[in-house]
């Protein structure tokens, strides 16, 4: 039971930590975006989302 409870727990630290970085990830393409001097590539290349992921946040950040 007890292994249980900490398989659980390491579960929710794990999501958290993969949620934290990717909101991470995603305010450093903003400011990417916001500069302006970066092509959606470049944004994803050193955010490391994906190209996708980088045109949806600008067509989202733009509206």
């Amino acid at each position: 039971m007890c292994r249980a409870m900490e398989a659980r727990v390491e579960e929710r630290l794990q999501k958290q930590i993969a949620e934290k970085l990717k909101q991470d990830r995603c305010i450093s393409a903003l400011t990417m975006l916001d500069d302006g001097r970066f092509t959606f590539e470049d944004i994803a290349k050193y955010s490391q989302l994906s190209l996708e992921e980088v045109k949806e946040l600008a067509k989202k950040h733009s509206a």
